[in-house]
């Protein structure tokens, strides 16, 4: 089973996240990241973007939050350093393909290329 998640990418201000997304009328990111998912639903991040420069994740209140590894093209895994702003998972860069993990439990994100013409 697949999965594609999109987020609009939260807006900060003074350290705090708003659930709202962007404004329709104009002010988007530059690049805006989508994800297809695979994997164990029960992992699957309510929402999943980039802004280019920046990965965004938000699982609902209820759901654990798994392990988030970075896998390069050798198919290593690393594990990403992120943080919590709110109740947004933040990593400080933007990789091809995510893993999460709790237990035997997994889902994978694979970022989709960018649409042309935007």
């Amino acid at each position: 089973m697949r999965w594609l998640v999109r987020l609009m990418v939260p807006i900060f201000l003074t350290g705090t996240a708003l659930a709202q997304p962007l404004p329709e009328a104009g002010i988007a990111p530059a690049v805006e990241g989508r994800y297809k998912l695979s994997g164990n639903r029960e992992l699957m991040p309510s929402a999943i973007g980039d802004d280019g420069f920046k990965t965004y994740m938000q699982w609902s209140p209820e759901q654990p939050l798994p392990a988030v590894f970075s896998i390069d093209a050798l198919g290593r895994e690393e594990m990403v350093n992120g943080y919590m702003r709110g109740d947004v998972f933040t990593i400080d860069r933007v990789y091809d393909r995510l893993k999460f993990r709790i237990d035997k439990a997994q889902l994978t994100a694979r970022r989709l290329p960018q649409r042309s013409g935007k």
